[in-house]
């Protein structure tokens, strides 16, 4: 542990009949706790105190000593090391259940191995087109219209490795073969490591009325773990539609305890 402990002051303050050391703010001074290679100190608020019309937090630091091969970061003028940053992911499909009507899936998940401090909002951005009829969320989850955006806020904490899946029910009123994009973004309370994943879209292209759509169930199981821990997942995409449906795509979200091995195709 280290041995020296740093006081920040603007007047160097020593009580004589304490020895104990305080120090205001602004200027640096090192005191050195001789050759105990045990001893730390930590700095404790002892209020304020007005200088020249200033006000300045006081700290007083104490001491303590450490036994071999301990280790406390708890200490050392107070710094106490941050947590690990969450990671949130966004993820979107959709459904285009007749020429006038989509249901938007928003998959919301932390990747982390601690919670995510609420509250945790998702914004799906409709474009001109879209209109927003019903919502669908998990409990804690709140849903409300902002202009032509939907709003969803969780208050509470995201627990560790979980998601929330809000379905979104939109009508559709733009001519047959325009292409739609939605966009949806998630932010938490916590700054994030990266926010790449932070935001995903989903696009449709509005058929013809009467024009037969596409209608794709996609379905997922695990087989047994062999004894080195590996998993396999089998996932199965069908076309259930009469209309060939137009490169598909699966994406397959790991949790943060998965990492993937192999992947084949059937």
């Amino acid at each position: 542990m280290l041995m020296v402990s740093t006081c920040l002051r603007v007047w160097s303050l020593v009580s004589t009949a304490s020895s104990s050391c305080y120090r205001l703010a602004r200027r640096f001074r090192l005191l050195i706790l001789g050759s105990d290679d045990a001893a730390d100190s930590d700095g404790v608020s002892e209020g304020d105190v007005v200088r020249d019309g200033v006000t300045y937090q006081v700290y007083k630091t104490i001491a303590t000593t450490l036994d071999a091969g301990e280790q406390d970061l708890t200490w050392d003028q107070g710094v106490v090391p941050g947590e690990d940053p969450v990671d949130l992911q966004i993820s979107k499909t959709v459904e285009l259940l007749s020429p006038s009507l989509a249901e938007w899936s928003l998959t919301v998940k932390n990747l982390s191995d601690r919670s995510a401090k609420g509250p945790i909002v998702v914004t799906d951005q409709m474009p001109v087109g879209l209109v927003y009829t019903d919502a669908q969320a998990p409990d804690g989850w709140v849903c409300s219209p902002d202009g032509r955006d939907l709003s969803c806020i969780l208050d509470a904490d995201l627990e560790a490795d979980s998601e929330a899946v809000i379905v979104v029910e939109t009508s559709v009123d733009v001519p047959a073969g325009t292409k739609l994009t939605n966009n949806a973004a998630v932010a938490g309370a916590e700054v994030e490591a990266s926010t790449d994943n932070n935001a995903d879209d989903a696009s449709i292209t509005v058929p013809d009325e009467g024009e037969a759509i596409t209608d794709l169930v996609i379905s997922k199981s695990a087989r047994s773990a062999d004894q080195a821990g590996n998993v396999v997942w089998d996932i199965e995409v069908t076309n259930v539609s009469d209309v060939d449906a137009a490169n598909p795509k699966v994406t397959d979200q790991l949790p943060a305890s998965h990492s993937q091995v192999c992947e084949g195709r059937g």
